[in-house]
């Protein structure tokens, strides 16, 4: 028997490498394995679960390990597209996290039995990873690792970090194509928020809206390395298949859309969205139908109150939804612009009811008694008849449907809001503090005027 040291100290990687981070590395390293040798008919790999022994066992036929996998560095999956492995660490590490932990750990390399354990050694004076072999008296014909005290639950886990292994996994349905070879997007839902890396799981984003499988170069405890190309590489795999696969794909990418505009995919990593013409249109023809013709995309729900008075119903949307329907939608202030070019027949005094003159002229003496505002007041009919009043900037104007003078409070909120306007405000939270200010100065001049016998 000889013991093998490694220089792997019994703490390395304690606080980020578990059990399924080990086991990962085993069927990683098996996986790879077959793709080394497939062109010369060797390392079939195999992986197989006993329930009663609860024993995982992780195979590649035909193919032996030297011992030099032991020392870190020496991946022979460096520069492969078609393999997991880069650093050369996922043997060794993994059987340190394993022995460890004090799992039931066998190998048979070829006519050998390795075994590893935890062990002082003389040289350093420290515990490290080694690795006990022995001669086997018959070649098992390849190389096995044999993991016992693996419960169903764990080798179910453990295959769903695969996704040639999750038996979930049904690429007809769960992809979306990309053009970039070796990338997947994984719509089916139970892959949302779950990040792969040429097949193998990697981490959680719950702010993502569906499953990715990239092809990224990973640090050594098998994170992605930038945030910043993980970004750029989901706006761009999803803005190809939007483009790519748009029937199977538009639908998808709409509801997450309208269902998830805060999440970070809405505002950050697909911001290419906004130049595929295609799709842009294809999202603002959907808006309409969505919410009719009257709908016009707002930022806020200032905003939507300033669509009322346009005779448009504001839907608030984030900031990537309105650069995506905005050209087939509209905007607020194009509508605005219209609808002061919009009057097509001016009211004079002897057109107006009694009751309609009573109505104006008591809103703007209310008004009167809480400041000069030096506008004019115009009554028109507009072409739209959902308009109900709109300030002129450069007339120093105020045009007020005749349809508001039938309700004495429906005249005095618009005339509030277009002088609010007049004073200089824009939709803004500024703009409605102003309207709220002015009503409140009316309201304590109404009550001043109620006999004290009637309150």
């Amino acid at each position: 028997m000889a013991v093998i040291e490694t220089s792997l100290h019994r703490k390395y990687q304690e606080d980020t490498w578990g059990l399924q981070e080990a086991l990962r590395e085993v069927i990683s390293n098996g996986i790879d394995g077959e793709a080394r040798n497939r062109f010369e008919g060797r390392g079939e790999f195999a992986l197989e679960y006993k329930p009663r022994s609860k024993v995982l066992v992780v195979k590649n036929r035909g193919i032996t390990v030297p011992a030099k996998a032991l020392l870190l560095g020496t991946s022979e999956s460096r520069g492969r597209d078609d393999t997991i492995g880069t650093f050369g660490e996922g043997l060794p590490m993994a059987l340190l996290v394993m022995a460890r932990l004090g799992m039931d750990v066998t190998i048979f390399n070829g006519d050998e039995k390795w075994t590893p354990i935890i062990h002082q050694s003389e040289q350093y004076g420290e515990p490290v990873l080694a690795v006990k072999t022995r001669q086997l008296l018959k070649n098992r014909g390849g190389f096995e690792v044999h993991v016992g005290g693996i419960s169903k639950d764990e080798y179910t886990e453990i295959r769903r970090r695969f996704l040639s292994l999750d038996p979930d996994y049904d690429a007809a349905s769960a992809v979306a194509p990309t053009s970039w070879d070796n990338t997947r997007i994984l719509i089916q839902p139970q892959y949302k928020g779950r990040l792969y890396n040429k097949g193998v799981f990697v981490r959680s984003r719950p702010d993502l809206w569906f499953g990715y499988d990239l092809a990224m170069d990973l640090n050594r405890d098998r994170q992605l390395m930038d945030e910043h190309e993980l970004k750029a590489k989901v706006s761009d795999m999803l803005s190809d298949a939007v483009k790519n696969s748009p029937d199977q794909f538009r639908p998808l990418v709409e509801q997450a859309l309208y269902e998830e505009q805060d999440s970070m995919e809405a505002n950050d990593a697909y911001s290419y969205l906004t130049y595929n013409d295609d799709f842009v249109q294809y999202m603002g023809d959907q808006f309409v139908l969505r919410y009719g013709e009257d709908a016009v995309p707002v930022y806020n729900m200032e905003e939507a109150r300033e669509a009322e008075f346009v005779g448009k119903r504001g839907i608030v949307v984030s900031t990537l939804m309105m650069k995506l329907v905005y050209r087939v939608a509209g905007t607020l202030a194009t509508f605005k612009k219209r609808s002061g070019e919009a009057t097509r027949k001016v009211i004079q005094r002897s057109d107006m009811s009694e009751s309609e003159w009573s109505n104006i002229e008591r809103a703007l003496a209310l008004i009167k008694s809480v400041g000069d505002f030096g506008l004019n007041i115009r009554i028109v009919e507009f072409n739209n008849e959902n308009l109900r009043g709109t300030y002129r900037e450069g007339d120093s104007r105020i045009d007020l449907s005749r349809k508001v003078l039938s309700n004495f409070n429906d005249t005095l909120k618009v005339l509030v809001h277009e002088i609010c306007h007049a004073q200089g405000g824009d939709g803004s939270h500024d703009h409605g503090e102003a309207q709220l200010d002015l009503m409140i100065k009316i309201i304590a001049v109404q009550a001043q005027m109620i006999p004290e016998a009637a309150a």
